[in-house]
Order: structure tokens, then sequence, then C-alpha cells
């Protein structure tokens, strides 16, 4: 029997080698919130409630002076860092762009401050679990100078990743108001799930939306179809988001005895 016994710990041995030693936690959308800020008047009026694992904040910022810089902090000890690349400025009309993310956020009741320099902004935010914890994304894009007759893209990023969140916004002008039809416009399929489109003063609107992927394979990006014309060019930006990793394994053995 100790032959039998050391056999079947050879073959444990042997399986758990071939068991990945992690994988991809799975990304949950949460909640998503909308807000005016002006310059001199930067708080958001009420607080998120962050839930245990709610950790990670993406803010989308329309901004009606694309020169202008935000500056974004919470209540809540979160470490909020810009995206590579933003904000994207609109040459003609002068508005813009601008994507933040907190990772591994505090839970607990969080009050976000978007501050920006000069002017106005609308701001969208997502929320999640389930995200990396540390250099999440996964790439970002951005695209201007769109017409508003056709749809209103947010760009394409492309995932060394799976299991992505990829999260996208437009931007439109005064007079957009993005009523048709939501799609991912890349070559990686599947259908992202918008939540809010927010308008006000000389901006017409921001749109926000999200796709949680099974595979990184392809391109993915938010497109939105305009319900009525207006003025262009329009605006977009896409940011992609890791998973965390979730350990994998067996967690025990059963040696049958003598």
């Amino acid at each position: 029997m100790r032959l039998r016994q050391l056999c079947i710990l050879f073959l444990s041995w042997l399986l758990l080698c071939c068991l990945p030693f992690s994988a991809s936690a799975a990304i949950t959308y949460k909640q998503n919130y909308q807000q005016s800020t002006n310059n001199g008047y930067p708080a958001f009026s009420s607080a998120l409630t962050l839930a245990t694992g709610e950790n990670c904040i993406v803010l989308f910022v329309a901004m009606q002076t694309g020169t202008a810089t935000n500056t974004v902090s919470d209540n809540n000890s979160g470490v909020w860092t810009e995206v590579t690349g933003f904000p994207v400025q609109d040459a003609t009309l002068g508005i813009g762009i601008d994507i933040w993310i907190s990772i591994n956020h505090p839970s607990g009741s969080t009050t976000l401050s978007v501050q920006p320099s000069t002017g106005f902004d609308n701001d969208e935010v997502l929320t999640f679990s389930g995200v990396a914890t540390s250099s999440a994304v996964d790439g970002h894009n951005s695209v201007d100078n769109q017409s508003s007759s056709g749809t209103l893209d947010s760009g394409l990023v492309t995932l060394s990743s799976s299991n992505d969140v990829v999260v996208s916004a437009v931007v439109a002008s005064s007079g957009i108001y993005l009523s048709g039809t939501l799609a991912n416009y890349g070559s990686g399929g599947g259908t992202p799930t918008g939540n809010y489109s927010y308008g006000g003063g000389s901006l017409g609107a921001i749109a926000q939306a999200y796709q949680i992927l099974s595979s990184g394979s392809g391109t993915f990006g938010g497109s939105w179809g305009p319900g009525n014309s207006g003025n262009s060019p329009n605006l977009g930006g896409v940011v992609a988001l890791k998973p965390a990793a979730a350990a994998a394994g067996l967690t025990g053995y059963f040696i049958p005895g003598d």
C-alpha cells in the first residue's frame, strides 16, 4: 500500500503543477453617478457609498474649456491618477474630455471633489469591483473631430489581458443628444452597457458605457448614434482596466490509508 500512496501523491503533485497559480477575478459593475461642477464649486452634492470590494472608481470629465486642468480628490483617502494622454482638447470648439481613475480605493462614504481651473465640467462616475489594485490600466485612447451627422466614437483599445473592463465615453458639443444605438465598433465583438447621457450649458451631452470582457482578443470601444444633428466636432475617450489576480489551485488532498 505504500507504493499506492506514493503514486497518489505523485499524481496530485502533477495535477497541481498543471494548474495555473493565479486566475483573473471577475470584474463587476457597481454604480454610476453624474454631476455638473464649476470653478469654485467643486464637490459632488452627494456622497457615494462604496461597498467592501468596490475598489475602483472611473471618472469622465466633459470640459467646457479644453485647455483647463482638473484637480480631483475625495474625503476617503482615495489616490487619483489622470490617465496618460488626457485631457484631450478639440481645437475648433475648445471643449475637452478628461479621464481619472482611483484603484484600490477604500470602502465607505466617499465624496468626490472635481475642480476645473476654469469653466465648468459635466462629470460621470462609474465604480467596479475586481479591478487590479496596481498597474491596472491595460490601454487607453481618444478620438477628436467627429462629425455629429454620424456615430460618435470613443476610440479603440487593443488589450494585452483577458477579462478586462473597457470603459468609454463621448463628449458631444451643443445640440447633440445621444439617443441612438450603442455598440462596440471594434473587432472584438460584444455590446457595451450604457449608463447615462448628461447635458448642460454649452456642452450637449456626455455619455459613458462599460463592457466587461471574457476575452482580450480584438479591439474595443464604444460608439453612439446621435439623436439629432448639431454642432461638430465631438470627442471620445476610452480606458481598459485589468482584473485582479485570484489564487487558484487545490485546497486539500485525501490520501487513502492502508
